[in-house]
C-alpha cells in the first residue's frame, strides 16, 4: 500500500485535509465568489455582500410602509412598526388606538392624533363616511369620471 501512495504521490506521507475557502466578510465556509451563503444571498437580493438592515436604519431610520404610515427601517410587525411611533408620540397603550384626524397617515404631528378605543375609532370612520355622503347629497361633493371631487360651486360659494 504504502508503494501506491508513493508512486501514485510522491510520498508515503496521507495527503494533508483539504481546507476549504472561508468568507472574505466572515468565518463560515464560502460556496461562491469567495463568499459564505448568507453573504452570497445578500448579494443576490441586494446587489451587496454586506448589507445590513442595522447599517440601512442609521441612515434612514423611518419610511413609509405599503400602507402609508411612517414606521422605523428593520420593524416587521405592525406592533412593533407604526404603532410604535404613536405610542412614542401620544402615550398610548397597548389595546388604544390611534386615529389620524386629517386621514394622512405619515402625519403624527401630536394635534392630528387621537387615541380611543376599538368602538370609538369605528365610530369615528362611519361618522366621516356618513359625513362624506351628505357632502354627495347636498351638491358640496361631487362623483364624476369615476372620481369624487370638490363642486366648483361650493369651492367659490367658500372662499
Amino acid at each position: 500500500m504504502h508503494y501506491k501512495r508513493m508512486r501514485s504521490h510522491g510520498t508515503t506521507d496521507p495527503q494533508p485535509k483539504r481546507v476549504s475557502p472561508t468568507c472574505e466578510h466572515c468565518d463560515r465556509p464560502a460556496i461562491a465568489r469567495g463568499w459564505c451563503e448568507r453573504h452570497y444571498r445578500q448579494w443576490q437580493d441586494r446587489g451587496d455582500p454586506t448589507y445590513s438592515d442595522r447599517r440601512r436604519a442609521a441612515l434612514d431610520p423611518i419610511v413609509v410602509n405599503q400602507w402609508g404610515y411612517l414606521q422605523r427601517r428593520g420593524k416587521k410587525s405592525i406592533e412593533n412598526g407604526h404603532r410604535l411611533i404613536h405610542r412614542e408620540v401620544t402615550d398610548a397603550k397597548p389595546g388604544e388606538h390611534v386615529h389620524h384626524i386629517n386621514g394622512i397617515k405619515a402625519d403624527n404631528r401630536r394635534e392630528n392624533l387621537w387615541v380611543c378605543s376599538h368602538g370609538e375609532h369605528l365610530t369615528a370612520h362611519s361618522s366621516l363616511q356618513d359625513a362624506a355622503f351628505a357632502a354627495v347629497r347636498s351638491g358640496l361633493i361631487v362623483f364624476e369620471g369615476g372620481m369624487y371631487r370638490i363642486s366648483e360651486d361650493s369651492a367659490t360659494t367658500a372662499c
